[in-house]
């Protein structure tokens, strides 16, 4: 394994375990693009120890693309460390960490050098997606502002937050400075923000710095559904507690964004199946009641997580529509 060079300006690192199918299509999309490039744009694939054929898929390329690096962790250190590690060992100033099963649009490698030989003063590039299923029916964008060249430049982490709090948790639409994220990776508790400990790491390296959002596609974001999510059952702990407290904790550093998250929550569309999950997982979620509980951003939301995990699905059911109920006598 060569390290990548620091005279290049862009890393494109791919984290990646046991999904050698989808890491072929993603380099098959991806290293054609780069060949006009070679000189400013290295891709650095990280496997995290994994037992299929990753490793003969990426020889498969390494002869036909010189800017392409490989390196294989001697054993499974999770996602976020391996994320941190690949970051750490490469040395160009900015890097993304492209998902394994996501794919990049015709434009993407251009607009983002453009943008990063116009703007060499910013922490973080955030850049819109096209969100798709499984069998490719398409499910949306983010965040699409249709604004004069489709940048948005904020003056602050902070700034850029409050208005795109969930964009950046998808790692593949983020271009950022590689040294500052290994930095504070290395210094905060990791274990305060499950599921989310990257991200944490990434917004509060860029917190004070300046950032920009793209608003036109350059990704397709591919969603797994049912067993095909690793990470399914620990949902509703990741997005509560792990959110939750990641955003209380930056509110620190820029005020606003805890209630902006608690507003976020309230009018998303996403709490009513984090319940199902729940209910799916009564066993894991009794003892994180609490936890839980302290992050949620309303009461009638914490008893309803109560019902879920304490009675069966129908009776919770029943309950909450009786207390919903209760409380519109009690407003009359």
């Amino acid at each position: 394994m060569s390290v990548v060079n620091c005279n290049k300006l862009l890393t494109i690192i791919i984290p990646t375990y046991n999904r050698c199918s989808l890491l072929k299509k993603s380099l098959n999309n991806l290293l054609p693009m780069t060949k006009d490039y070679l000189e400013m744009v290295d891709v650095y694939v990280s496997d995290n120890d994994s037992t299929d054929e990753t490793k003969d898929v990426v020889c498969h390329f390494l002869a036909s693309y010189p800017n392409l690096k490989y390196f294989k962790q001697d054993q499974n250190i999770g996602a976020a460390n391996n994320f941190y590690d690949a970051t750490k060992r490469v040395k160009t100033k900015y890097v993304t960490l492209l998902s394994d099963d996501d794919l990049v649009l015709p434009t993407y490698l251009s607009t983002i050098i453009q943008i990063l030989s116009d703007n060499l003063d910013f922490g973080l590039l955030n850049v819109n997606l096209l969100s798709v299923s499984e069998n490719g029916r398409y499910l949306g964008t983010r965040d699409s502002l249709a604004v004069e060249n489709h940048i948005v430049r904020y003056a602050t982490g902070g700034d850029f937050l409050k208005q795109h709090l969930i964009s950046p948790s998808l790692i593949s639409s983020n271009i950022f400075l590689r040294e500052g994220f290994v930095e504070t990776f290395e210094r905060i508790n990791k274990q305060e923000y499950p599921g989310y400990e990257w991200y944490y790491a990434l917004m509060l390296s860029v917190i004070d710095k300046s950032c920009l959002y793209y608003d036109l596609p350059l990704l397709i974001q591919r969603q797994p559904t049912g067993n095909n999510v690793r990470w399914i059952k620990k949902a509703p702990l990741y997005f509560i507690y792990g959110f939750g407290h990641m955003f209380k904790s930056l509110d620190k550093y820029a005020s606003g964004l805890d209630i902006a998250w608690k507003n976020f929550f309230i009018n998303d569309s996403t709490p009513p199946y984090l319940l199902q999950i729940v209910s799916q997982n009564r066993d894991f979620y009794r003892d994180k009641f609490l936890l839980l509980k302290d992050y949620s951003p309303k009461k009638s939301y914490s008893i309803q997580l109560y019902l879920y995990i304490n009675y069966p699905t129908f009776l919770a059911k029943i309950i909450i529509r009786f207390l919903k109920k209760l409380s519109n006598v009690f407003r009359k």
